[in-house]
């Protein structure tokens, strides 16, 4: 998951702009590069999150597919949006970046701060309840 050089320097020009807008926050109980850090993290984690999602949606057609099959495709796309709907905002969130994204559970709570068993617990059940919720639609 590598960030091209002008990606990097854009959230981190964006991480100092949030800093200064936001310094009356800044508590002290860490030090101040650890708290811009986190700051450049979160902006990450929205500008991957974003991209990732325009990523799934823009999927070129192949003209090799047989016809009906954009539809069926585009039928369970709209199935697993109202699945994920269902799950927990972090469930949803570390689901979609393990598997729309291929972020690994590492990448993921080093981008959302949550801790490791956190993140592999929301993505373990994520998968569990969309399976439900994906096998009961099909009945």
């Amino acid at each position: 998951m590598g960030v091209q050089k002008a990606t990097a320097e854009d959230i981190a020009q964006d991480a100092m702009l949030a800093a200064l807008k936001s310094m009356h926050t800044y508590r002290g109980e860490a030090p101040f590069t650890a708290w811009v850090m986190r700051i450049a993290a979160r902006l990450y984690f929205k500008r991957y999150a974003k991209e990732a999602r325009t990523e799934l949606m823009a999927e070129p057609v192949d003209p090799e597919t047989p016809a009906g099959a954009g539809e069926r495709d585009s039928q369970l796309r709209l199935d697993l949006d109202r699945a994920l709907s269902h799950l927990s905002k972090g469930e949803r969130t570390c689901v979609s970046l393990c598997h729309g994204a291929g972020m690994t559970h590492e990448e993921i709570a080093g981008v959302t701060g949550l801790p490791l068993g956190t993140v592999k617990s929301h993505v373990n059940r994520g998968l569990a309840k969309l399976r439900r919720l994906m096998a009961a639609e099909r009945v």
